[in-house]
């Protein structure tokens, strides 16, 4: 399987990725939430209302963030992200245990304002996910 998602759904795609090793050959996320237990201050309010049944339990966040689960990656993995993103040194630290853990992961880093991509953004970003599907 190849997955794919940007925000939420990369956080979904990896957290797959991870809890099902052996049926991803790679994953392709842009922006990805990698960490909940790292949520900026003024979002919780948003976590809460995403996970009502977690709120104030670090423990239970950890269980649910990708980036606790680096070990269990077979997926080749590309991180995509906003330099400019609120979830960029999610996706930094992400990279950052991967590594560390021998996996093959990939970092792009676009610098543009979150979700105001233009059409070249967009299309490089494509292209840069075509291409790690083809290798």
């Amino acid at each position: 399987i190849h997955a794919i998602g940007y925000g939420y759904g990369g956080y979904l795609a990896l957290m797959s990725a991870a809890n099902h090793p052996n049926r991803y050959k790679s994953v392709a996320v842009v922006d990805p939430i990698t960490d909940l237990t790292d949520f900026p201050p003024y979002m919780e309010r948003i976590l809460n209302e995403m996970f009502p049944q977690l709120e104030g339990s670090d423990a239970a966040f950890q269980d649910l963030s990708p980036i606790y689960y680096a070990s269990q990656f077979q997926a080749d993995v590309l991180l995509i992200s906003d330099k400019k993103s609120i979830y960029h040194n999610q996706v930094k630290n992400m990279r950052k245990l991967l590594k560390s853990e021998s996996k093959n992961v990939y970092l792009e880093v676009f610098k543009t304002k979150h979700g105001k991509w233009d059409v070249k953004v967009r299309r490089k970003v494509l292209e840069k996910i075509d291409s790690f599907f083809e290798s």
